[in-house]
């Protein structure tokens, strides 16, 4: 495998967030007066709930049941099953203190990734030691954490895989995985609501690591709370790219960072209510970033002369809600609720048994009767909008497509390009592949390969000429029958991310483009949040090497996409109509439709969100006349 540029597409991604991070502060240093703090807070808002877009969803009956009561010494506890959906049962806890003499304060605590979700020890610990104290304590299970495991993965629980599966496969179809674990967290607030023993003027909100960065979404999303603390989750989005950290699908909500918007946005979109930014030192989520955000929702509270002001908390620890955070957050909640802790002691409070904070029958929703899947109800979602779908000419299939990749509204003609040192294109032969890098101001685009059985030190010029785009990489060319190009010109591409431009950042083990983690997962993510696609920059490489053909005389173009490259090549068949003569696929891959609700390993970077609104890849591939072998 020859990787020359494995650090291309890692740079293009940490330039594009230092650049957003820097136009980003100079517009919140800007903000000197109340009235331009709130207005930039209602703005934000605003955004991040058409994104969000969770007031499309009917508010269906949550049909709550309380299939167990335990009395502890200090608190009860309930286990509780509601319905966020129609027969989406949620798991929950409800820690409620001892000798209650009316409606009391109560805290959504949304848990982090831990198979034990509701029932992780340290959630648990900050549970009962906020019940015992005076404060109410709803802590659920998120979708497959807990009692509520979804079979993604083969039936090995791997939460983090079958997270990241329903959040690449909800992207085809027009939704989002953080939206539909911030339904969860809605509905819950919905359930304190209705509770008599709860004060719902008084509901405050908090989780840890993947529970905090849905704390910190949901804030922006909620408008009765009045109070919120964030733990291990709140950083710079520049900090995570700089540093290499892969994150889940729900910690990446789509096109707000491109729209110049940060994770302190979403804190700063609430305001004047008061947040706590809490974290630890040695944190992987950056702790440079979590007191920076601290720091902004500091200054920006005291201009708005918030009544409780925000701030944050820096524990001595690694990743986790450790005693010194489950303390500052309690006595954070005690002071925004006005209530006087009862001066007990976590250490002194009995802990349940895990068999007692079982809500569903063997701790399993799908022993519930009527139970419906996430993966049945996004299959329901997807086809009631691929039935929603339209027939589609051509010009207007064309149009959708570059829409959907975000492709720029025109790409120009390469200025220039390297050519680089040529490799062998078959051992034991004399051929070679001449090779040129493609780049513009922004980044390096692609690889082109060319096959001429001689040394080019310039593009080759042909009339017609055949068009490889690989599965990894244009090393594939040698395996291609002789007679696929005899008497013309082969080329190549290594496009965005492929060959010559795989990723050599996010740990060498971590570069098959089907892993959960890793490179492709990482860029992809990035790709989505800045509202572009990576298939889309793929695509500018693609279209850009058979411009520069085109303007060195390329009239006839027959294009071969193998594997993952057959996708790419029907979309270059689209868009390049007027080069591209004939169109092979070669063990092209299922459509996108069957992806969908499905255990399986396809790359993130290869999803093109939005797309079965309009079409399938292989509606494109048909519409192209494909020819598929």
């Amino acid at each position: 495998m020859h990787n020359d540029f494995g650090n291309a597409v890692n740079e293009y991604f940490v330039r594009e967030f230092r650049r957003l991070y820097k136009e980003r502060k100079a517009r919140i240093n800007a903000l000197k007066t109340p009235e331009a703090v709130l207005e930039y807070a209602k703005s934000a808002q605003k955004r991040i709930r058409e994104i969000f877009d969770l007031e499309k969803l009917p508010r269906t009956p949550l049909n709550p049941q309380v299939t167990g009561s335990h009395e502890y010494k200090y608190y009860t506890k309930q286990n509780i099953i509601f319905e966020s959906l129609p027969g989406y049962y949620v798991t929950a806890n409800l820690y409620l203190p001892s000798d209650m003499t009316g409606p009391v304060p109560a805290v959504l605590h949304l848990c982090g990734h831990n198979q034990d979700a509701k029932s992780c020890t340290n959630g648990v610990s900050f549970n009962v030691g906020t019940a015992a104290n005076g404060i109410a304590v709803l802590s659920f299970d998120p979708v497959c954490q807990g009692e509520r495991f979804q079979h993604f993965m083969e039936n090995e629980r791997n939460l983090c895989g079958a997270h990241n599966t329903i959040g690449k496969e909800l992207l085809l179809f027009g939704e989002h995985f953080p939206a539909w674990r911030a339904w969860d967290a809605l509905r819950a607030v919905d359930l304190l609501c209705e509770m008599p023993e709860i004060d719902s003027s008084k509901i405050m909100l908090t989780g840890c690591s993947g529970g905090g960065t849905m704390t910190t979404w949901v804030n922006a999303l909620e408008d009765r709370l009045i109070a919120s603390a964030p733990s291990c989750a709140v950083t710079l989005w520049r900090r995570t790219v700089e540093n290499e950290n892969p994150i889940d699908a729900e910690q990446l909500p789509p096109d707000l960072a491109g729209e110049g918007y940060d994770m302190a946005d979403f804190l700063i979109a609430s305001l004047p209510r008061p947040i706590l930014v809490s974290g630890e030192v040695n944190d992987f989520f950056d702790v440079r970033g979590q007191q920076e955000a601290g720091r902004e929702m500091e200054m920006l509270s005291t201009i708005v002369n918030a009544p409780i002001k925000s701030t944050f908390f820096t524990g001595p620890h690694p990743h986790a809600l450790q005693r010194e955070q489950r303390e500052a957050i309690r006595a954070f909640f005690f002071k925004a609720s006005g209530v006087t802790p009862r001066g007990i002691c976590e250490d002194d409070i009995p802990r349940p048994a895990t068999e007692e904070k079982l809500a569903a029958p063997d701790g399993d929703v799908f022993k519930i009767p009527g139970n419906r899947s996430a993966l049945t109800i996004m299959k329901e979602r997807c086809n009631a909008v691929i039935s929603a779908r339209k027939a589609l000419s051509k010009a207007e299939l064309a149009q959708v497509l570059k829409k959907c990749l975000a492709l720029p509204g025109d790409i120009p003609v390469p200025e220039d390009y390297r050519r680089l040192p040529p490799h062998i294109f078959r051992e034991g032969t004399e051929d070679i592949i001449n090779r040129y890098l493609i780049e513009n101001e922004e980044r390096m685009l692609c690889v082109l390969n060319a096959l001429t059985g001689t040394g080019d030190y310039q593009v080759p010029q042909c009339r017609e000429a055949v068009l490889y785009l690989p599965d990894v990489e244009c090393i594939e060319m040698e395996t291609l029958p002789e007679e696929f190009y005899k008497g013309k010109i082969l080329f190549g591409i290594d496009t965005f991310g492929v060959g010559n431009m795989i990723p050599s950042s996010c740990g060498v083990s971590s570069r098959k483009p089907g892993d959960f983690y890793g490179s492709y997962w990482h860029y992809a993510g990035l790709s989505v949040m800045l509202g572009k696609s990576f298939p889309g920059l793929q695509m500018e490489g693609i279209l850009a090497a058979l411009k520069l053909l085109k303007a060195q005389g390329t009239e006839k173009v027959t294009l071969i996409g193998r594997g993952y490259g057959a996708i790419l090549g029907t979309y270059t068949a689209l868009l390049a109509e007027d080069m591209i003569e004939k169109t092979i696929l070669l063990d092209a891959p299922s459509p996108f439709e069957e992806l969908v609700g499905t255990y399986n390993t396809f790359s993130f970077a290869g999803i093109l969100p939005n797309i079965l609104k309009y079409a399938d890849w292989t509606d494109i591939a048909k519409a192209v006349n494909a020819e598929f072998r």
